[in-house]
């Protein structure tokens, strides 16, 4: 049975009631807005196991053949038959992103990078949040700025570092990084602000920990906390893309592992950062109001489609 239009007259199919609009067009993102991409480095642009010793292995071609072949090339592999099927699992899962010749840095992983920084607008600020951003890793950060520059056609250098001090938790990462946030909306006087967050938080997952008040149990939780970080005036739009998974082996190993970029988190950054994925998840456009799967059920479907 028809579902009777409730579209204005003289406005064109498709066009949301008019108590929809403003809502719709609030979730764009202004094309004169800031946008800050925060990078973490491990677990993002190369992919890191979590071993018995707590510190993440490299998914590399060297530790592979460190710990298969038993070459006491790589001091920092534990020779445990536990660690070998960890990092086996994962070279099954990832193996479009181990790392090569000695590098640090996964040649797939920073071409999806590149994807994503192509897709943000010309007033982006790509800011290193990793602890690559401390002087003892100097030499690899430009590296990666060098290996982007490549990608990206020009000059590549980090517009900006969160505070170099020495982070203990998960909590100081996204602490540093809504400090950074504030301080930026403070110096620049932004009305409107976009920020995307690349990280795996120390091979960690989101379980309930506690950031400066705040409990964290999902991605939503850090992207309340960082919108929060604004000072009055200014409005966030915030993206937090958690680079992190966890499962069992066949013989029921657990695994905990920095996975890296993943082609579905090229795809939601881009929709972020175009201004088509609005507030939790949600795709900013126009609904076909009437149609059968409008309302929340559409709303639904697309927030499961692309991640939200």
């Amino acid at each position: 049975r028809p579902v009777p239009s409730r579209v204005p007259a003289g406005c064109p199919p498709g066009t949301p009631p008019k108590r929809h609009r403003g809502r719709m067009a609030s979730a764009r993102r202004d094309d004169g807005a800031d946008t800050l991409i925060f990078l973490d480095v491990d677990g993002v642009l190369n992919v890191g196991v979590r071993g018995d010793r707590g510190a993440p292995l490299l998914l590399s071609n060297d530790n592979m053949e460190a710990l298969f072949v038993g070459s006491d090339n790589c001091a920092d592999v534990e020779p445990q038959q536990e660690v070998v099927l960890k990092i086996w699992s994962a070279a099954r899962r990832y193996c479009h992103a181990v790392c090569e010749d000695g590098k640090l840095l996964s040649e797939t992983l920073v071409e999806r990078l590149v994807n994503i920084m192509r897709s943000a607008g010309p007033r982006t600020h790509v800011v290193l949040s990793s602890s690559w951003r401390h002087l003892r890793h100097l030499d690899s950060c430009e590296v990666l700025e060098a290996a982007v520059s490549l990608r990206l056609g020009r000059r590549f250098k980090f517009d900006g570092r969160t505070e170099i001090v020495e982070e203990t938790s998960q909590a100081d990462r996204i602490r540093l990084i809504g400090d950074y946030i504030e301080q930026h909306c403070l110096n620049s006087g932004a009305k409107a602000l976009s920020v995307l967050v690349l990280d795996d938080l120390f091979v960690a997952p989101l379980n309930g920990w506690i950031c400066c008040g705040h409990q964290i149990r999902d991605v939503w939780d850090v992207e309340r906390y960082l919108r929060g970080r604004a000072p009055q005036g200014c409005e966030v739009r915030a993206k937090f893309l958690h680079c992190y998974e966890e499962w069992e082996t066949d013989g029921g190993v657990p695994v905990q592992a920095g996975v890296g970029l993943t082609d579905k988190d090229v795809e939601t950054a881009k929709l972020f950062l175009s201004g088509e994925l609005g507030i939790s998840g949600l795709l900013a456009v126009p609904v076909k109001w009437g149609s059968r799967l409008s309302g929340s059920r559409r709303l639904r479907r697309w927030a499961h489609r692309y991640g939200a």
